[in-house]
């Protein structure tokens, strides 16, 4: 895990009720649904949730790379002091790969087939960091970023299809972090790998991170591989955080019977204990239900779940979670309901 960062640093990522729309011709599909957190400096920071939550609509807003249906309804993204939404085209161009780049989902779709490693590389760094480079200066840097990455000086002259999987995401790490940004975002940087080589793409990309001084967004599925690198996790469901904290907030007291679920799926290796599925499917978001929309599928679901949505709220020191049982005010309603005290659903799971 990364330092924590001192309490007068500024956070790197600050994301305010941030909202995104794919219009339709049946109607707006809510994607991101007023989303909210910080990332401080040096912090690695997890993004969870079935497929189809939000989490890759989010990160690509902060890259300014939202495209049509798609459209960013309001909020607010700072990186820094600089609020990203309302750059110009050419200011968010700059900020791109010198401030804040995207290690993208699958590896193989994300570089040029018929053009060489070196080449790639090249174009990222004279379209983004300008000046007059040498040939030989411009080979010794690419040769340095391959290093970084523990591949050798020849690979800079293989094209992509020559690669074996991990060494494209290799490759598309040195890219993401040739220029020294302050934000990494990686996106499912292990999919499609086996499970040998996902340990050693994940250990390259932290070990890069910690030597580039950046903080890390990562998004994934494999909650086990995530909770081995990040700091503090966000748990998402149906374009909106059900639950954040640390990785021991989220992973020993889980709050939301989201992440509860989650979590009871996921197989031990220490215990032998059923595992839980989540029944039902993810809601449409063009027509989301009404009140939590977790209560259709949640096995603690009251009847105020049905109509009134959750308030999204602190509950520990930094441990944050939209859940009607963590609700102050309906706690002597729950109880005389008799459905679950808070908690109660999380020991059965373990």
């Amino acid at each position: 895990m990364t330092n924590p960062p001192s309490p007068n640093t500024p956070p790197v990522l600050r994301v305010e009720d941030l909202v995104i729309h794919y219009e339709t011709a049946r109607g707006p599909v809510q994607a991101v649904n007023g989303v909210s957190f910080q990332i401080e400096a040096g912090q690695r920071f997890g993004l969870v949730g079935e497929s189809g939550c939000g989490k890759s609509t989010l990160v690509t807003a902060f890259l300014r790379m939202t495209k049509p249906p798609g459209v960013i309804k309001a909020g607010a993204v700072y990186l820094g002091d600089v609020e990203l939404m309302s750059l110009r085209k050419d200011e968010m161009r700059r900020m791109r790969w010198n401030e804040i780049a995207l290690i993208p989902q699958g590896a193989m779709n994300s570089l040029n087939p018929v053009v060489r490693v070196k080449d790639q590389l090249r174009d990222v760094i004279e379209v983004h960091r300008p000046r007059h480079w040498a040939r030989r200066e411009m080979d010794e840097f690419i040769v340095g970023l391959l290093d970084r990455v523990e591949l050798q000086p020849h690979v800079a002259d293989l094209y992509p299809h020559q690669l074996s999987g991990g060494m494209k995401q290799r490759v598309c790490i040195a890219m993401a972090t040739a220029l020294n940004p302050r934000l990494i975002i990686a996106d499912e940087p292990t999919s499609a790998l086996d499970v040998v080589t996902q340990r050693a793409v994940m250990q390259m990309l932290t070990a890069v991170q910690d030597e580039v001084g950046a903080s890390l967004i990562l998004i994934g599925h494999d909650m086990g591989l995530v909770a081995q690198v990040v700091d503090r996790l966000a748990v998402m469901y149906a374009g909106k955080v059900a639950e954040l904290g640390t990785v021991h907030q989220i992973y020993k007291e889980p709050l939301h019977p989201y992440t509860q679920l989650l979590l009871s799926s996921l197989p031990s290796p220490r215990e032998r204990r059923p595992r839980r599925s989540i029944t039902g499917l993810p809601p449409a978001l063009i027509n989301p239900p009404q009140g939590c929309l977790f209560h259709p599928r949640c096995p603690q679901a009251m009847d105020i779940c049905k109509h009134t949505a959750p308030t999204y709220r602190e509950v520990d020191g930094g441990h944050f979670v939209a859940c009607h049982l963590y609700d102050e005010s309906m706690t002597q309603i729950v109880l005389q309901q008799g459905a679950f005290k808070p908690g109660t659903f999380k020991k059965e799971a373990r």
